[in-house]
């Protein structure tokens, strides 16, 4: 049973970090968008 406290903070650490990874991605894509529509 003692797993079950090692999943909690996994699950947590996981979740930040899919966070983070979906906020650079849109950052990029933001930034990515605003170059090509100011070269067009």
């Amino acid at each position: 049973m003692f797993w079950v406290l090692l999943l909690l903070p996994a699950w947590v650490v996981a979740g930040v970090t899919c966070t983070r990874l979906c906020l650079a991605a849109v950052r990029a894509a933001a930034a990515d968008r605003a170059r090509t529509a100011g070269a067009g």
